[in-house]
């Protein structure tokens, strides 16, 4: 189950807009959060997507790090540039999304029954992957302040997907 916690990254983006609720009209954002993480991360989303990407060096392109590594690991990309990322179609509905802010606890920015999905996957050379996803929510007056002070900048992040629900794959 997909999880984030207290992970760094940044706000690269806030989108307002209007939605309805049944008869009432709420302010409904998307915010566009991006990370650096290592490529295990790819398990998250299936179990054999990082073997599908990634490889083991050769001997003649082994760094310092890969041979002090009893078994080197899958850091070196299959393909090369050929494939720069693609798109994972994947929905968690009705996560828990909480933006760690100021001194935490009661100044934290908890934004409930959000919908995390967008995913784009970014392959680096080395072992490391850029994600890219979006953050479906109804923030409040004070919230959005909040957000749009954060935007551009490095926020600790963390998400709690629903306890009685399993994500939906496109």
């Amino acid at each position: 189950m997909l999880t984030f916690d207290n992970q760094t990254g940044q706000l690269n983006n806030l989108n307002l807009r209007a939605e309805k609720h049944g008869e009432e009209s709420v302010t409904g954002a998307d915010l566009k959060i991006h990370i650096n993480v290592s490529n295990d991360f790819l398990s998250e989303f299936h179990p054999t997507l990082k073997s599908s990407f990634y490889r083991k060096p050769h001997p003649g392109e082994m760094d310092l790090l890969d041979q002090s590594e009893q078994e080197p690991s899958l850091n070196r990309l299959i393909f090369g540039n050929r494939i720069s990322g693609f798109k994972w179609d994947f929905d968690v509905v009705g996560a828990t999304f909480i933006i760690h802010f100021g001194t935490g606890g009661k100044s934290d920015l908890v934004l409930e029954e959000a919908t995390i999905d967008g995913f784009q996957i970014t392959l680096m050379d080395g072992g490391t992957i850029g994600l890219t996803f979006r953050v479906k929510c109804d923030p409040d007056e004070k919230q959005i302040a909040k957000l749009a002070f954060l935007i551009g900048h490095e926020i600790e992040f963390s998400m709690e997907p629903p306890q009685d629900s399993i994500p939906s794959e496109g």
